[in-house]
């Protein structure tokens, strides 16, 4: 199931136009009874239906509000709040699925140097293959489970901007555009701790005069300690820590030539910061809080109808 209904209006007061907006969603989804037979390294699987992966009721909000600034309807200031539920298809679900446990990665050690994992005769050789990484492939319990109080993931606009039209069919208008998404979700092993079943190493970066300081530096990484290799017992839970914020400002021309022509162009800077430190693996904190510098982007477009109304168009960036 998934079911959206909203409800809107417009109000307007004096020099003051309201836009309010209240929506509902409801997501449900499932997997039916699946059976496999037996394979290689897997017994024959019967798996009975899963229901309500996930089963999510959520409230959004979006406000706008507008100001003519002169009382002529040729300036305004408009200002806007929204929330934003994720989307949502079969990608929880299908993590949930018990039949999703179809492949695993092992290393591989070329002994009898055939380079193939194969031998004369076309088989597999049991003893070139590495140790599980999953202690339950194939089985149930190695199945990804959903945290049963995991909410909706989703994101909440916000922006400010100044509209003014200089004369009839050209316009100016800036603006500041943030947004933030909340409660991403991760694959949490419940069965290793980061900080505790990784052993630190060190390791030394080359010297060259191309990279930061002329190179050689001294560079932590971690290994997980092998008695808990294949232990997993992933769960997807909402993170407290992971996240993503927009930043952006854009000034922006509109000219309509006339009836059929039109110009647009406008300037933004811009920058998406990233922070993804809630992970299972110390090794991926290293560059896990990425706030890149902000970029400037330049964007014209225009149109124009041609005798019999074939329309042209164009676009530079």
């Amino acid at each position: 199931a998934d079911l959206g209904m909203f409800a809107q209006d417009v109000w307007t007061v004096g020099r003051f136009t309201f836009n309010l907006g209240l929506r509902y969603d409801h997501f449900n989804a499932g997997t039916p009874v699946q059976e496999a037979p037996a394979g290689r390294f897997v017994p024959a699987r019967r798996f009975e239906a899963i229901e309500n992966v996930p089963n999510w009721y959520d409230w959004a909000m979006r406000l706008g509000v507008a100001y003519d600034l002169f009382g002529n309807g040729r300036t305004a200031i408009k200002g806007y709040v929204g929330k934003y539920v994720g989307g949502e298809t079969m990608t929880l679900v299908g993590t949930r699925n018990p039949m999703n446990l179809k492949s695993e990665t092992r290393s591989w050690q070329d002994r009898d140097g055939n380079r193939s994992i194969l031998d004369q005769f076309g088989h597999v050789q049991p003893g070139e293959v590495g140790p599980a990484i999953n202690s339950n492939f194939g089985l149930d319990v190695g199945t990804t489970q959903l945290d049963p109080n995991l909410p909706r993931d989703g994101n909440w606009e916000q922006n400010v901007l100044i509209q003014h039209e200089l004369r009839r069919g050209l316009s100016v208008s800036a603006g500041y555009y943030r947004r933030n998404y909340y409660s991403l979700q991760r694959t949490d092993n419940l069965l290793i701790d980061p900080d505790r079943d990784y052993t630190p190493f060190t390791i030394t970066a080359p010297v060259d005069p191309r990279l930061p300081n002329g190179g050689g530096e001294v560079i932590t990484l971690y290994n997980l300690r092998p008695e808990r290799l294949g232990a997993v017992s992933n769960m997807i839970v909402e993170s407290k820590i992971n996240g993503r914020t927009y930043d952006g400002v854009e000034a922006t021309v509109n000219a309509r030539l006339h009836s059929t022509a039109f110009v647009m162009g406008s300037v933004t800077t811009e920058r998406t910061g990233l922070n993804n430190c809630d992970v299972d693996n110390p090794n991926s904190r290293r560059f896990c809080d990425d706030v890149p510098p902000f970029r400037t982007m330049f964007k014209m477009s225009g149109s124009y109808e041609l005798p019999y109304a074939v329309q042209f168009s164009g676009i530079y960036s």
